[in-house]
């Protein structure tokens, strides 16, 4: 694997360790290298391939968001879970 594919990884890695359990939009926006009003369109849209969700309550004018980590990770690494060695 080229290094900085592994690098990349890492960086991946690294921010699943920090939001074992949600990834903020602004977070998963920044590794994604895009910006977090675009994210968050695809988001809402469906469009965006890991399962973040999006509501909005009854007489709210904003939106929650929320991207799980696990299919966050699974989404941009194939489904495989890379084991530390």
């Amino acid at each position: 694997m080229p290094i900085e594919l592994k690098e990349r990884l890492e960086e991946l890695k690294e921010l699943c360790r920090k939001y074992p359990i949600d990834i903020p939009v602004k977070d998963a926006a920044e590794f994604l290298h895009m910006n977090p009003e675009s994210l968050r369109y695809s988001i809402v849209q469906g469009t965006c391939g890991f399962n973040a969700l999006s509501w909005i309550k009854p007489g709210a004018k904003n939106r929650g968001f929320l991207i799980p980590t696990l299919p966050f990770y699974q989404a941009l690494t194939g489904g495989a879970l890379y084991h530390e060695k």
